[in-house]
């Protein structure tokens, strides 16, 4: 019988998962914002300067950051690295951690506090603090829970969209699209388009090229979601019946390759 792990890549295969590139370095200078578009320079680990661009939400001049897309050859601009996913590495030193924690990123927390909460937590203390929220800085000296809240949400947050966009561009979908989305649904994003993609399209928020081309990258995302449960002792047990209407025909034709009968 087909895994989960074999439907996975099926699906990835399906879509064409494209072989990225990785740079990695400190946002040096941004030229240009505008919405969620962004275009600047990163200065390599090696001190080397590259132009990027890219639709990126939440990032800030002095942040490090590992990016991951392709080359391209601008007409006037010449080469420029275009941001397709993008990633902020996780502090694992003592001054890293302060240094982020203290930052304008997250809010009501001091340089003080940030080394109260690396003497408390250690050199885990931002994963700590995604995994355990406010309950992990309840009890450190000088944040009580409103603070703790403030300062745990500001931690997450930071996090959260970069795993989300991670995720769905595994099936093409643009990260614009996904940013757009998160504005409005938080953490829930994932979340609602594993369950229910079609409530997307009531948000007048897609912005690919063609609505049937948004409909059938959605459906793709549904269809894995669908087949997450419809699998168990070699027996379709479970119908996702917010998908029934545009899925069932594509399980039916698929059921025994996926069953492997």
């Amino acid at each position: 019988m087909a895994t989960d792990k074999s439907l996975r890549k099926g699906i990835n295969f399906m879509n064409g998962t494209e072989l990225l590139e990785r740079e990695q370095g400190i946002i040096k200078v941004i030229k240009y914002k505008k919405d969620n578009f962004m275009i600047g320079i990163l200065q390599k680990q090696n001190g080397e300067d590259i132009t990027f661009k890219g639709n990126i939400f939440g990032i800030e001049k002095n942040e490090e950051i590992i990016f991951k897309g392709k080359w391209t050859e601008h007409i006037k601009y010449g080469k420029q690295f275009e941001v397709t996913k993008w990633e902020r590495p996780i502090p694992k030193t003592k001054e890293k951690i302060i240094s982020y924690l203290s930052s304008p990123f997250i809010k009501g927390c001091g340089e003080k506090q940030a080394i109260r909460i690396v003497n408390e937590l250690g050199e885990n203390a931002i994963e700590i603090i995604m995994k355990e929220k406010e309950e992990a800085l309840l009890g450190i000296k000088g944040i009580g829970k409103k603070k703790a809240i403030t300062i745990a949400h500001s931690v997450v947050q930071t996090y959260e969209l970069q795993n989300i966009v991670s995720e769905l561009s595994e099936y093409g979908i643009d990260p614009e699209f996904v940013i757009k989305v998160y504005k409005k649904k938080g953490a829930e994003t994932l979340e609602l388009l594993k369950r229910n993609p079609y409530e997307l399209t009531k948000m007048k928020l897609i912005s690919f090229p063609k609505v049937d081309e948004a409909e059938k990258k959605l459906v793709l995302i549904g269809q894995q979601a669908a087949m997450n449960i419809a699998i168990d002792n070699n027996k379709i047990v479970q119908r996702n019946t917010q998908l029934k209407e545009r899925l069932d025909l594509m399980l039916i034709e698929n059921k025994k390759k996926l069953l492997n009968i």
